[in-house]
C-alpha cells in the first residue's frame, strides 16, 4: 500500500500570513479608534476650558478698570474723550500729573502701614488682593511651565501701568510707583496659588498609589 504525501497548494503559506497581517492591523485600528476617542473628549473639553479661562480674564480685566481707573463710576465716555483730547493736545500736562503723583517705592506702602488708618489700611490690602484672581486665571491660561509665573508677573505689571499710565493720560486719579509694586505682586501670589491648587490633586494621586 503506498502512502500520498500531502499536497500543498501552491501560495497557501503566502495567504495565511496575508490574513494575520490584515487581522493584526484590523486589531491595531480598532484600538487607535478605540483610544482616539477620549483623546478627542479631552482635545474639545481643553479647547472649551482655554475659552472659558479666556472669557473670565477679559471679563476681570473690565473689573480691574472699573475699579482702578473709572473708581467705580459708569464711565463717561464723553468726559473721557474730553480729558483725552485735552491731554493729547498737552502733552506736558500728563508728565506733570505723573511727576506729582508717587515715583518713590515703597513710600505710600509704609506710609499706609505706619499710619494706622482703616483707609490706608484699606488701599495698601486692596491693591494687593485686587490682582490675585488676575493671576489665578493668568497662571492657568499660560501654557508654557517656564513662564506660567514669571508671565503673570508680568502681564500683571504690564496691567497695573497700563492703568497707572491711564490715570494720568485721563486726569482720573495720581500715578503711584507702589501700586504697581502691590498689583504685581498681587498677580504673582495669585499665580502661586493657582500653581499650587492645580498641582495638589497630583500628590493627592501620588500618595494613594503609594499606599
Amino acid at each position: 500500500m503506498s502512502m500520498r504525501g500531502e499536497r500543498t497548494m501552491p501560495g497557501s503559506g503566502t495567504l495565511r500570513a496575508t490574513g494575520r497581517m490584515n487581522a493584526t492591523a484590523k486589531r491595531k485600528k480598532e484600538w487607535k479608534k478605540h483610544e482616539a476617542g477620549p483623546s478627542r473628549r479631552r482635545s474639545v473639553f481643553d479647547r472649551l476650558f482655554t475659552m472659558a479661562v479666556s472669557v473670565l480674564l477679559v471679563a476681570y480685566g473690565w473689573i480691574l478698570i472699573k475699579v482702578i481707573l473709572l473708581k467705580l463710576g459708569t464711565g463717561d465716555i464723553g468726559f473721557l474723550a474730553d480729558q483725552l483730547r485735552h491731554s493729547m493736545s498737552e502733552p506736558g500736562l500728563v508728565l506733570e500729573r505723573v511727576r506729582r503723583g508717587n515715583l518713590e517705592p515703597f513710600s505710600q506702602i509704609r506710609s499706609d502701614w505706619d499710619g494706622g488708618s482703616s483707609i490706608g489700611r484699606l488701599n495698601l490690602f486692596g491693591n494687593l488682593l485686587i490682582f490675585i484672581p488676575f493671576g489665578m486665571l493668568l497662571r492657568i491660561a499660560l501654557r508654557r511651565k517656564a513662564l506660567r509665573l514669571l508671565g503673570a508677573a508680568a502681564v500683571s505689571f504690564a496691567a497695573s501701568l497700563a492703568l497707572e499710565c491711564s490715570q494720568a493720560l485721563f486726569g482720573i486719579g495720581t500715578f503711584d510707583v507702589d501700586d504697581l509694586i502691590l498689583n504685581t505682586a498681587g498677580g504673582l501670589f495669585g499665580a502661586m496659588a493657582a500653581g499650587a491648587a492645580l498641582l495638589l490633586p497630583r500628590l493627592l494621586r501620588k500618595r494613594g498609589r503609594g499606599a
